[in-house]
């Protein structure tokens, strides 16, 4: 069994276990972006007036993963990888519209919902073991990345906004986004780990 840490541009743990001098299997894990819990200010719809609001978003880009390592000539090895991106959460609420000594809370809340999204890729690696209990290595992988759903859920006073809000309307008609399209992806990864 070793452990590896892989670092290139994100960083994950790899667990993998051998059951052959030739195959190795086991988990990976990739923590993802640090929830975010903060104000934001914006420029308001009229002259001299700003927006606050808060925004609060889960943990993005954490994911896990089945990993699969066969050696075929002597440090090389060709992988199968298959990965869970989990689902995570956006949410903009407590809304307040400032103008001059004007302070005005806005009943409007959006929050959005990412679905969880599902890969799997081949890769070829090379890996080496150093004083028989380090190990360095780097993996290319190709793979694919699948469709991820986005729900909208929005909820306001019409009647504050005699009709619909400004960004509401603005969302619906030009910025919606219903999913993230499946794609295909390369990723090269450089790893060192400690052979059990």
């Amino acid at each position: 069994m070793y452990i590896a840490l892989t670092a290139f541009s994100k960083s994950s743990i790899n667990l993998l276990y051998a059951i052959s001098n030739n195959f190795y299997y086991g988990l990976s894990y990739r923590t993802g972006d640090e929830p975010i819990q903060k104000g934001v200010i914006s420029p308001g719809i009229y002259e001299d007036s700003v927006d606050i609001k808060e925004f609060k978003r889960t943990r993005m880009n954490e994911s896990w993963g089945l990993r699969t390592q066969y050696f075929f000539f002597g440090n090389f090895y060709g992988s199968l990888n298959f990965g869970l991106n989990k689902a995570y959460k956006e949410e903009q609420k407590n809304q307040f519209f400032i103008q001059s000594n004007n302070i005005d809370f806005k009943p409007y809340q959006k929050t959005t919902i990412y679905s969880d999204r599902y890969s799997a890729s081949l890769g070829i690696g090379y890996r080496k073991e150093i004083f028989e209990f380090l190990i360095i290595g780097s993996e290319f992988e190709y793979g694919h990345l699948s469709t991820r759903r986005i729900n909208e859920h929005y909820s306001f006073n019409p009647q504050y906004f005699n009709g619909l809000p400004d960004n509401y309307v603005t969302e619906q008609v030009f910025l919606r986004e219903k999913n993230q399209n499946s794609r295909d992806y390369l990723s090269v990864s450089v790893y060192a780990g400690i052979a059990l």
